[in-house]
């Protein structure tokens, strides 16, 4: 019973190192596909490409009605 406790907090780690790397990189303004840190002007062309990609847009909650 502990071993598996134990197991399973070492998983909860290991996916909670991951989303911390995944948030630091984004801070440091590196591009998760190259690796390769962005500029300013490429990291807001990045944001605005993802923020109006349809694929983005088809999955938001109906409930949020931005339209309003």
């Amino acid at each position: 019973q502990q071993q598996q406790q134990q197991q399973l907090q070492q998983e909860r780690n290991q996916y909670a190192v991951g989303v911390w790397q995944r948030i630091r990189a984004k801070l440091e303004g590196r591009d998760e596909s190259s690796g390769r840190r962005l500029s300013t002007h490429e990291q807001v062309d990045s944001v605005i490409r993802e923020a109006v990609s349809t694929d983005n847009l088809s999955k938001l909650y109906e409930g949020w009605t931005p339209w309003i």
